[in-house]
């Protein structure tokens, strides 16, 4: 729990204030600084499906090799040049510094209807919540992460986080990590593909949902639950 806590900076978001609302007029955004191998294949897919927008997505790091990867994800892509220079090319968003990473990212976050976020380790059996999830909490704003397996059922039990009505998140049980992100990037295409309508929808349903997430976040109350499941297991 400590590193859980205090590694990840979960306590620097206790009393955060968000932003004033904007219109939502992007449709994704996604930060990606260390590149794991979960993590590349991660942000290829985004790139293969069109929806990684450099103005809103970072990627602080090179991938070799890029069709090699999207052949193990079943991909393929008719621009091998344009692949190689996405691949090549470093997108850049937010500080090295986790503490000023809410001030960069929040505006992003703000403009964006969903933020699809890639933990540490994705292809794990274990699941490991990190302060990934905790800026679109922050900001009241729709998130999917791609994690390990049952992850989701992890962050509901011991967390409190609640998962939202009208996403699918059937590929949380799925234990193979590649059909894993074989089924979240389903779920993010289909996600993409409402109308302008559909989406505002989606955050009316989910209002009470995003604001018990946001209290639980800001007011300190997910730190003394993670506190609370490590004493639980420690008898």
């Amino acid at each position: 729990p400590c590193h859980m806590v205090f590694e990840n900076k979960i306590d620097t978001f206790v009393g955060y204030q968000p932003l004033e609302s904007q219109p939502r007029t992007n449709f994704l955004c996604s930060f990606n600084r260390s590149g794991h191998e979960s993590r590349k294949q991660f942000v290829l897919y985004l790139y293969a499906l069109g929806l990684f927008n450099p103005d809103f997505c970072s990627k602080h790091f090179t991938i070799r090799d890029p069709a090699w990867y999207l052949q193990i994800l079943g991909i393929e892509t008719s621009d091998s040049i344009a692949l190689e220079n996405f691949a090549n090319e470093t997108y850049c968003q937010g500080t090295p510094m986790i503490g000023q990473d809410i001030e960069h990212l929040s505006p992003l976050i703000n403009q964006s209807f969903i933020t699809a976020v890639s933990e540490t380790k994705a292809e794990s059996q274990v699941p490991f919540p990190t302060e990934k999830i905790c800026f679109p909490i922050a900001n009241k704003a729709l998130w999917l992460a791609y994690a390990q397996t049952n992850y989701y059922q992890f962050i509901e039990q011991y967390l409190g986080f609640k998962k939202y009505t009208g996403i699918n998140y059937n590929f949380d049980n799925i234990k193979d990590p590649i059909e894993r992100l074989r089924y979240y990037m389903k779920e993010l295409q289909r996600l993409s593909d409402l109308t302008d309508t559909q989406k505002q929808d989606l955050y009316s349903v989910n209002r009470e949902i995003i604001e018990h997430n946001f209290y639980l976040l800001t007011s300190g109350q997910v730190i003394a639950n993670i506190w609370e499941h490590s004493e639980a297991n420690t008898y």
